[in-house]
């Protein structure tokens, strides 16, 4: 697993990208994951858009991003979360132990 340095941009840590290495799958369409009632993520978006889902961190509590990248890693192997200041990324950093054995 791998967590991507996040990039400033006036004072807001801009992105993070949170990794595991994961087999290609041939699924493919359109499937929707309700996560608490936090966010719906758009797991196929890659396949139909050509642009994957993207978590917005901002306004959201730095537990419930985690959560929501630990839940899309776990379907797709990658998730990113845009907008993610100081404190969320502390909350991103180590979400390992949710991840190790995927």
């Amino acid at each position: 697993m791998a967590v991507t340095p996040p990039k400033k941009k006036n004072g807001v840590m801009a992105v993070a990208c949170l990794s595991i290495q994961k087999g290609k799958g041939s699924r493919m369409g359109r499937k929707i994951k309700e996560v608490r009632d936090v966010a719906r993520l758009d797991i196929y978006r890659d396949k139909r858009c050509g642009i994957p889902e993207v978590i917005l961190a901002e306004g959201k509590e730095p537990k419930w991003v985690a959560e929501l990248l630990i839940a899309m890693t776990k379907e797709k192997g990658i998730a990113i979360a845009t907008r993610v200041d100081k404190e969320c990324l502390k909350e991103v950093k180590y979400p390992a132990a949710e991840l190790r054995g995927i």
